[in-house]
């Protein structure tokens, strides 16, 4: 089916065709061995095309899907970061006012941030700029959380930390636990937060950016144990 549903893909400029045979591939690339087919037929390049070619919201979304379903495991990642995957996220989020889109692009870029090149490659593509931008740009709680795991992922290396000190990631997750009330995204912008403090300079940014007392203010405000 893998190979069939990824030739209709290729053959048709029907957008609602695109949007449910990337359903359709999303779903069977749960599995492992969906995942394994997906990266033999090549199924990466065929998402990114569909991304590049449609302003369809709902092929966009499942099209972003899919590729987060491949991203789950190595093998997944390492297809996704050959075939370009995490430039044209970084494209999508930036041209995309939808946060349906949005939010499963976030979870592409982060899951394909779990692996040590796939950091350096959303390093080097400036995606923690375009994530900042998104935290800013939506009150939507899912992609607030979703943007946040990516940076998080992104965080967890020292590139990744200098990179989200120099795009101002600390001011806007500040302003995001001021503004928010979802215990998920505040859960999700702490770890962040915490990454950055890893190292020296970070953790002077994050006193100079008043993390201090809104994090503080958060945890007397709260009674969930995890976040706390």
């Amino acid at each position: 089916a893998v190979v069939r549903l990824t030739a209709v893909l290729a053959a048709t400029n029907n957008d609602s065709m695109r949007e449910q045979v990337c359903r359709a591939l999303a779903q069977i690339a749960i599995s492992d061995e969906g995942k394994s087919a997906c990266v033999q037929t090549g199924a990466a390049v065929k998402f990114l095309a569909v991304l590049a070619a449609t302003k369809h919201n709902g092929a966009r979304q499942q099209a972003c899907e899919a590729l987060s379903s491949m991203a789950v495991s190595e093998r997944g990642r390492s297809a996704c970061i050959k075939a370009g995957a995490v430039g044209h996220l970084n494209t999508v989020l930036a041209v995309t006012k939808n946060d349906n889109v949005r939010q499963d692009a976030c979870v592409a870029l982060a899951r394909i941030a779990h692996s040590i090149e796939g950091k350096s490659v959303c390093i080097k593509a400036r995606v923690v700029v375009q994530l900042n931008t998104v935290l800013t740009a939506t009150k939507d709680e899912g992609v607030r959380e979703q943007a946040c795991v990516a940076l998080s992922s992104i965080a967890v290396s020292s590139g990744g930390r200098s990179a989200c000190i120099k795009a101002g990631v600390v001011g806007h997750l500040t302003t995001v636990l001021v503004a928010t009330k979802d215990d998920n995204v505040r859960q999700h912008a702490c770890v962040v937060l915490a990454r950055i403090a890893h190292s020296m300079e970070g953790r002077s940014v994050c006193v100079k950016a008043g993390a201090v007392v809104r994090l503080t203010a958060v945890l007397a405000a709260t009674n969930n144990d995890s976040m706390r």
